[in-house]
């Protein structure tokens, strides 16, 4: 991105935000507070994150990581799973090919930069600012017989079943079909979405 397009863009969104503050309820102004203070220690971010200077501004990294050691380059990440766009946030990758890495509804180069003439990255495996976690599933929304992979113990084997349902004040919380019968079932303490199946955006835990 060049420095005028980087202009045009904080300016874009400012304009937006300040707009919105301006119509803001009095219970909305500290969430829009938060977003402006968001946007201030990005924008900083990414034009420390252009010229590399870490070290010095370490701060403005979520617990002063290095972000280059986070890059989402095509050999770490997997289709389906959630990557950190410095642009668009927690984004879900769609296809990654010798063509490049399709993530949320941008392409990225494989070795995780916007532009192969880009010398800074774009994408991570981490939220580099706010060491947030990647999109989880709300098990309360998750429909009965979708494919997931349960355990009892996380050093265990994890084994294939189809979701039953959710029981949140349970030892065992999934209860699932038994491997045999769709008129017997069985319960688990830990569970995940089986290989192949994707997080849906109507699956999601809201934050």
């Amino acid at each position: 991105m060049t420095e005028k397009e980087f202009l045009k863009r904080f300016e874009n969104v400012k304009e937006v935000l300040l707009e919105e503050f301006e119509l803001a309820k009095p219970d909305d102004v500290d969430y829009l507070i938060s977003q402006i203070d968001l946007m201030a220690r990005r924008i900083v971010g990414y034009l420390y994150l252009i010229e590399g200077d870490f070290l010095e501004h370490k701060n403005l990294f979520h617990l002063g990581k290095n972000p280059l050691k986070h890059v989402a380059t095509a050999d770490k990440i997997q289709k389906g799973k959630w990557v950190f766009s410095r642009s668009d946030g927690w984004v879900r990758v769609h296809r990654i090919s010798s063509d490049g890495i399709l993530a949320g509804e941008r392409s990225y180069t494989n070795d995780g930069k916007e532009y192969n003439i880009d010398n800074y990255p774009a994408l991570f495996t981490y939220d580099i600012f706010e060491g947030t976690s990647p999109p989880e599933a709300d098990w309360t929304k998750v429909p009965r017989g979708t494919g997931v992979a349960v355990a009892n113990h996380k050093d265990d084997p994890r084994v294939i079943r189809q979701f039953y349902s959710y029981s949140p004040d349970s030892e065992f919380k999934f209860t699932c079909f038994h491997e045999t019968s769709n008129n017997h079932t069985e319960s688990w303490k830990l569970c995940r979405l089986a290989p192949g199946v994707h997080l849906k955006d109507e699956w999601i835990k809201e934050r």
